[in-house]
């Protein structure tokens, strides 16, 4: 049993360091290439008529603005994931669940600071409170198809402008199912009787499972308010 739980927590730091160099190495290279029908920035279901997406391009944003987003979704990863290993090395998949269960929102409001919310979201969610709203549900709809094509990027991005003029930037960065998540987020067959069970007791209702090594699982989403235009 100590070596399996070995052999998660390598997994899991392995996954976790690969994931820190792509989201640096991506401030050197582009995004994958959009046919305007798919393309986020011409879907019409904003939360607000009168919201528009400006731009999918990270050159658009302002370096400081995009330094922010990088640095929060990396941070509250980080933190995230320093607890969960931590655990996963003392006392195996039933304390990470735990964690994930009591702790873990506590932690990512620690990382909200004026001007910036950072959180996890996907479309198959486990608790209610890491629920999309409407336009991280449609991101998350589009990088599925691009997870699917082979193309998802490290980081995704949307400016987007209010009726008002106010501007803000959404940031995301994906984040893949490692062959560890599967203790809590596989299938039946591969979840042990003491997690279905809590499983079952703290999250009824949970769509977060019958993941395969590889799939998307969702994004960490930052929000970061952009000075107006001059």
């Amino acid at each position: 049993m100590r070596r399996f739980r070995s052999m998660i927590v390598l997994t899991l730091r392995t996954v976790f360091s690969a994931a820190v160099v792509l989201s640096t190495l991506s401030a050197c290279g582009g995004q994958a290439d959009r046919s305007p029908a798919s393309d986020p920035a011409n879907a019409n279901n904003t939360p607000d008529a009168a919201t528009i997406v400006e731009s999918t391009s990270a050159e658009s944003v302002d370096s400081a603005s995009l330094a922010t987003a990088r640095g929060a979704a990396t941070a509250l990863g980080q933190g995230l994931m320093k607890q969960l290993l931590a655990r996963l090395e003392t006392a195996g998949a039933d304390s990470a669940l735990a964690f994930c269960a009591d702790s873990a929102q506590a932690l990512t409001s620690r990382y909200q600071v004026a001007g910036v919310d950072v959180h996890r979201t996907s479309l198959r969610v486990r608790n209610p409170s890491n629920a999309p709203d409407s336009a991280e549900a449609r991101v998350l709809a589009y990088l599925e198809t691009l997870k699917t094509a082979g193309t998802l990027p490290s980081e995704f991005v949307e400016v987007r402008r209010s009726g008002n003029g106010t501007r803000e930037l959404r940031y995301f960065r994906p984040v893949t199912i490692a062959a560890g998540c599967l203790n809590c987020h596989g299938t039946v067959e591969q979840i042990t009787p003491s997690i279905r069970a809590a499983l079952a007791e703290r999250y009824p209702n949970d769509e977060a499972v019958g993941y395969a090594e590889g799939d998307l699982r969702g994004v960490v989403a930052v929000r970061v308010a952009l000075p107006g235009r001059q």
